[in-house]
């Protein structure tokens, strides 16, 4: 099974989003912190990618993030 999730900058820290109510939110000042200690997890980290939304509000690269994807074992699909 897989699980997807983003890592957003906004208003200075880096915040795991997993799309799950269920799972707490994650946050870190540094953004290495935050991309080692994903990857420790399991996590396959993509990017970084800019927010679109930046982009349309004249933002520039100041928000941007990245996509990340793990398998899980057993259980459905998270989403």
């Amino acid at each position: 099974m897989h699980q997807n999730a983003w890592l957003d900058f906004y208003r200075g820290k880096w915040h795991l989003l997993t799309g799950s109510h269920t799972d707490p939110v994650r946050i870190w000042v540094d953004k290495e912190a935050a991309l080692s200690t994903l990857a420790g997890e399991g996590w396959e980290i993509s990017g970084p990618h800019q927010n679109e939304l930046s982009g349309k509000l004249g933002l520039g690269d100041k928000n941007q993030g990245y996509v990340l994807m793990r398998t899980i074992p057993g259980g459905a699909d998270r989403k």
